[in-house]
This record gives structure tokens, sequence and C-alpha cells, in this order.
């Protein structure tokens, strides 16, 4: 390790460092630390920086919050310092880690203390963007000549074809109702020009590295071409939405059209989207969708938010998580609690009503 990592923050000699270990961090948060892993340096902007993050493992029995990913419990693990945290960080929704269930559900009891997840009911919660106020001027002229340049209706990225949500049947309904629908990636017949951006590459889809400069990338298309983004979840579970529908496709000028589990109004500025749920049909949905297509001012009034509002990556997210994370660790009395089964939190928030749900008849 540095030779810093234990140096203490001058505002806060009075407090005694905390580490943190991330046991197996994603790639997109390694890019976002970049070169501040064990150091304090992702806490010098907290309002109590003296935290030290890592990723070593062999500070296991001497760190004070060790951060489990879901996928990570794959076995029994055991806690060797008296007091140490766990917690569960995730962004996945529990689809994405089934083996869980097949798991004895006792390894897990009363071992984890906090929860970082897309839930709105964990200790942290995690989303996949921000909406900030705007500080400079819209140009409607610009967007109207954008507006004018597109001359196709709605497109997907989509590399995994078989989901719970399934989402592909829904877009073969839209196409039998006339919405034409562009899909790039492995569920489609179009390929990125660029060579990255929709699978495997958390640099291009994220965005989250603050060295990172890219002029062009897969999504550009969303500007010079299409009208909506096909915006469809994997599975449609309570709360989760995704990178899909938040800074990835409404940095752009395009109409995002959603189908998820989350109640799209707390997440949104309203009239920026629209929401499959908002439908009782299919065709009902395609129906507006050609109602907009053919009108610019019905068109503009979806995007009259971003005179006031733009979208941000998740840095300020993970930000503002590590440090609440940080004051939490320094103020531990408050903060006390014990999960009985992590794994029933995971799936069912501890009761027997799942929060995953099967997409009714399409």
């Amino acid at each position: 390790m540095q030779s810093n990592v234990y140096s203490l923050p001058k505002p806060n000699r009075d407090r005694v460092t905390k580490t943190l270990l991330f046991w197996t961090p994603q790639d997109w948060f390694i890019d976002w630390v970049g070169n501040k892993w064990d150091t304090s340096r992702v806490f010098d902007k907290c309002r109590v920086s003296n935290c030290v993050l890592t990723k070593q493992h062999q500070y296991k029995d001497n760190a004070d919050i060790i951060l489990f990913r879901a996928r990570d419990l794959k076995k029994c693990l055991k806690k060797t310092k008296r007091g140490q945290i766990w917690v569960i960080f995730e962004h996945e929704a529990p689809t994405s880690f089934e083996i869980l269930h097949k798991l004895d559900k006792y390894c897990y009891r009363n071992m984890f203390n906090w929860t970082l997840t897309y839930r709105r009911d964990s200790d942290f919660t995690f989303v996949h963007g921000l909406f900030s106020k705007r500080t400079t001027i819209f140009n409607d002229s610009v967007v109207d000549k954008i507006i004018k340049s597109k001359t196709k209706t709605a497109v997907a990225f989509i590399s995994h074809c078989h989901t719970e949500s399934r989402r592909l049947e829904y877009i073969n309904r839209l196409r039998q109702n006339g919405i034409d629908v562009d899909i790039y990636g492995r569920c489609g017949n179009l390929k990125c020009r660029y060579g990255l951006g929709y699978v495997g590459d958390f640099k291009m889809i994220w965005k989250v590295a603050s060295d990172l400069k890219m002029k062009k990338d897969c999504f550009d298309v969303l500007d010079s071409r299409y009208k909506f983004y096909i915006s469809f979840e994997n599975s449609l579970c309570d709360d989760y939405n995704t990178e899909k529908s938040h800074h990835l496709v409404l940095q752009h000028t395009i109409i995002p059209i959603i189908r998820d589990g989350s109640n799209r109004s707390l997440f949104h500025p309203p009239n920026s989207y629209l929401d499959t749920k908002d439908f009782k049909t299919v065709k009902s949905l395609a129906d507006r969708i050609k109602q907009i297509n053919y009108s610019s001012d019905e068109y503009k009034k979806y995007l009259q938010w971003k005179k006031y509002f733009y979208s941000e990556t998740v840095r300020g997210v993970l930000q503002s998580n590590m440090c609440d994370i940080c004051e939490r660790l320094h103020n531990q009395d408050k903060y006390r609690r014990l999960y009985g089964n992590i794994v029933d939190f995971l799936f069912t928030r501890g009761h027997n009503s799942p929060i995953c749900h099967k997409p009714g008849d399409l």
C-alpha cells in the first residue's frame, strides 16, 4: 500500500481513520476510483473524511467495513473481527443472482448490517444518475435542427435476449402495431460502428471515469437518427431502473419509452418519457408514439424539461454514497442495524411478497 494509507486528513485529526474494503468492485467502480485506492482521497470532499478505501483482500481481518456484492455470496462467509460492518452493494436486480436461492440461508442470518442497492428502502440508495439544475442556456434552435434531422422512429440496444421481462416480445408487439424499431447488439441485426458501447464496456456505457474523453460512442445515433429510445429493463422489479433511462439516454435529444417495475415519477422529470404502465394495451402506446412522431410540437413537449435540468452520470451518486458510509462509520451508535437474513431482504424485502414480478399478457 502507499505510504499515506493511514494519514489523517487535517480537518479531522480527532477522529480515527476507518478502512473500507470493497471485496469485488465492478469495473466501472474501479474506473471511478482511479488512482485513489488505498488512500483517503475518495473522501476528500466529504463532511467526514477520515476513511481509506481499498480492494486488497489481505485487509479483511482488519477492515472496519466490507462491501460485498450479492454474487460474492457463493459460499458461507465468516466475520473474523468483532464489530466489523458488512454491507451488500448491488446495482443489479435479484434475477441476476438467483444462485443465492440454492444456498443455505442460515449462512447469512445476522451477518449483514447495511445495504447499498437500487432500492429506496436500502440503508443507502444507489440510483443510476442525477438531474441537476441547468446553468447554461437551452438552445431551442439547435434542438429544432436535431429533431428535423431524425428520420427513424425507435431504437434499442439489447444484447441479453431472453429476459424475465420478455422485452423482445413487447418490441415485436410494437412492430406489429406499426412502430419501426431498430435493435443494436446481439439481439438485433445492427452493430455499433465504433465497436464498443453496448457489450461489456463499462467505460463507454457508464462514463464514470472523470478523465474519460470520448468524442463519439454508439449512442450518438440517438441524436442523429431516432426519435424514441426503447428503454426496457431485463427484470420488472420494484424500484429497479438503470442507466438505460437515465444518463445514458437522457443526455441525448430523444424520448425514452420505459418498461420497468419502478414508480417512474419518483426518478424522472414530468413529461420526459413514455411509460408502458400508463397504457392499457400495446396498441394504445403505439398510437401515442405515432401521434408524437408525426408532430414536432408534440415531440418538443417531451424535451421541455431540458430547459431547466440536465442529466448527470453516477459519479455524484457514488461520491454521495461513499461520503455517507464514511460518516456513518464514525457514528455507528446512531445507525445500528442487523439483517436477520440478507437473502430474504434481496428477494422479498424480508417477507413473502416478491420484489420482482412476472409480466402479464402482452
